[in-house]
């Protein structure tokens, strides 16, 4: 029988669990090795997900109401790939068509 391995994953346990057959050639245990493979794909926690909400819930308010759900997107992106944003560079191109866009949208807004 298979010795239970303190240092072992329970993935790979379960793995070899399954791997475990009878003189015939079936698997022993096949059905509960991929119940447990199943249930080991489970999030121990739901944090990864609050986070998420708690991002969007910040960013999309009722002064952004009209965010676009890419421009969302792109935030969560970038929030996951760690990216400083006072660190990043742009260059001239894009900086002009920033400046622009803020204009324009002054001008539409009544405020320039």
């Amino acid at each position: 029988m298979l010795e239970p391995n303190s240092t072992a994953a329970m993935d790979q346990t379960w793995m070899k669990i399954s791997e475990i057959r009878e003189s015939i050639g079936q698997a022993k245990f096949g059905l509960l090795a991929k119940v447990m493979s199943h249930i080991l794909a489970i999030p121990h926690s739901n944090a990864s997900c609050e986070r998420i909400f708690s991002f969007v819930r910040k960013n999309r308010t009722d002064f952004r109401s009209s965010m676009k759900t890419e421009t969302l997107e792109s935030l969560l992106v970038v929030k996951q790939e760690g990216i400083v944003c006072y660190k990043r560079q742009f260059d001239k191109v894009m900086l002009k068509r920033c400046k622009g866009a803020t204009a324009m949208s002054l001008q539409d807004s009544g405020v320039v």
